[in-house]
């Protein structure tokens, strides 16, 4: 197979990808996804896998730089080592203490002005 029919992309994402390595191909002189014959599917498959793993809360930023680097990586038969993001804890605020408000107890004691009626 050529790379033009390995690197057929069905949709935007695969497009961006399949557009970067045919770049790189011929700005390197590399051959490596016509040597491997594997199809772009495949490298969208490890490039999503991957992603997953740097997820964070269902959600992942990585740099475009880092995405291209996988799919690189993946014609070289190279295993990107991936680590997550380490979550931070999450905090939590301490309940404060609540203020306790003395009630007035009133003097058994104590006369009032009533008593002197």
């Amino acid at each position: 197979m050529t790379i033009d029919e390995l690197l057929k992309a069905k949709d935007k994402n695969e497009q961006i990808i399949a557009d970067y390595l045919k770049k790189y191909s011929a700005d390197n002189h590399w051959s490596q996804i016509e040597a491997t014959q594997r199809p772009l599917s495949e490298c969208m498959s490890k490039i999503k896998e991957l992603a997953r793993k740097k997820a964070v809360g269902g959600c992942a930023c990585i740099a475009d730089t880092e995405v291209f680097q996988w799919a690189v990586d993946f014609y070289n038969g190279v295993e990107p080592r991936v680590e997550p993001l380490a979550e931070e804890p999450v905090k939590t605020e301490k309940p404060k203490p609540k203020k306790t408000v003395e009630k007035k107890v009133e003097n058994d004691e104590q006369m009032s002005l009533f008593d002197f009626l």
